[in-house]
């Protein structure tokens, strides 16, 4: 599992929020993501294709099975039975989670990881007051 500190400011990271959950987490794929993929989520009305489709913009994740064994990211394909043994509401946060993303947030500037330098703390002119 990733520490807390880790994980706080990166872009594409999302904590589950629903109860008995706490220990779920996702991280998406920072870039990566036509234009038409954003049309093709909202027009698709298949469950395996949209759970097929998130699978395949995740670059990490904590993922517990209904028995609490950790699912396994794998390299190569990921399919809708990935998820057959994970609990309901956790994927049902999945893929909200990622409308959320591919939606919202995807198209933001990630947050600057550094703190600022003294030269951009400084001003560039005087101003003059009238």
């Amino acid at each position: 599992m990733m520490p807390a500190a880790e994980v706080v400011d990166r872009f594409g990271y999302y904590a589950c929020d629903r109860a008995g959950f706490e220990s779920v987490w996702v991280q998406f794929k920072p870039s990566g993501y036509p234009f038409g993929l954003r049309r093709k989520w909202l027009a698709d009305q298949n469950e395996k294709s949209t759970i097929e489709t998130v699978l395949g913009c995740i670059a990490a994740w904590h993922m517990p099975d209904v028995n609490g064994a950790a699912v396994m990211l794998p390299d190569g394909p990921r399919l809708v039975d990935l998820v057959d043994a994970v609990d309901i509401a956790v994927i049902t946060w999945l893929i909200q989670i990622f409308a959320t993303w591919l939606l919202r947030d995807v198209g933001r500037p990630p947050k600057n990881s550094l703190p600022p330098s003294a030269d951009t703390l400084q001003p560039t002119a005087d101003l003059q007051m009238n």
